[in-house]
């Protein structure tokens, strides 16, 4: 039994700390391209984080950054969307995602009838 068998592996060491830091970036920025970075590496290494038990915490930071984003009338569909396949998130969560899907087509059809109904009251 050599020495390396005590030290813990590098690359497991590094992956812990990259998803750490992705995390802590998440739950601390508003800034939307950041979010997209962030979900991009989850994605990409989904299997690794899967294999050193990480998803969990992945997916409650992922949950607690839709939450805050709701509290600010925002909706980030990219992690709504990633979010959704999960079947280990509560019943209330999970219609909450669906309604946060909602909101954007909601968004669009109230904007939609604003310019309808102002260009048709211009024409009139």
């Amino acid at each position: 039994m050599g020495i390396s068998y005590f030290l813990p592996n590098y690359t497991d060491v590094a992956l812990a700390s990259i998803v750490k830091i992705a995390l802590w970036v998440l739950e601390h920025t508003m800034e939307k391209s950041m979010f997209l970075i962030i979900l991009d590496i989850i994605k990409r290494h989904e299997v690794i984080w899967e294999a050193m038990n990480k998803m969990a915490t992945i997916v409650d930071v992922l949950l607690g950054k839709t939450e805050q984003l709701r509290k600010k009338n925002a909706v980030e569909l990219s992690i709504v969307k990633y979010l959704r396949k999960f079947t280990d998130i509560p019943a209330d969560k999970k219609a909450q995602l669906e309604k946060d899907l909602l909101t954007p087509i909601k968004v669009l059809f109230i904007t939609y009838l604003i310019l309808m109904l102002s260009f048709n009251s211009n024409y009139q």
